[in-house]
């Protein structure tokens, strides 16, 4: 589930980068941001509930990708980018900002592992 969550925050950059565009560039977050966003989250319920629900949505954009439900990835993402909007400008920014990070690169599993606490909290509230 870990790998899901973070994927969702990578996934869902590009959408998030249009809810912002009126700030400036995105750039790719340090390490500092990433965990300052990570305790904001860890400290707030109602933020983390949102963080798990968006969690809930990568499951299901994961399954409606895989039946080629186009409609249900779009109906999925529209959600999720609402529920993005609720956790406020810092996570908005970080994930803007991870957009701009290959996932797949030694930086990128390290910056998206700091999202493993989180992560543990929300299978804990299952």
């Amino acid at each position: 589930m870990t790998r899901k969550i973070t994927s969702l925050v990578v996934l869902l950059g590009a959408l998030t980068t249009q809810a912002i565009a009126q700030q400036p560039a995105a750039q790719k977050p340090t390490k500092a941001e990433v965990q300052k966003v990570v305790q904001i989250i860890s400290g707030d319920q109602a933020k983390l509930a949102t963080y798990c629900k968006l969690a809930a949505i990568d499951e299901q954009m994961a399954k409606a990708g895989e039946a080629n439900d186009s409609a249900k990835l779009d109906q999925l993402s529209k959600d999720a980018e609402e529920l993005q909007k609720t956790m406020g400008p810092e996570f908005l920014q970080l994930v803007a900002g991870l957009d701009e990070v290959d996932p797949q690169s030694k930086d990128g599993e390290d910056l998206l592992s700091l999202f493993d606490p989180l992560d543990k909290q929300c299978e804990q509230k299952k």
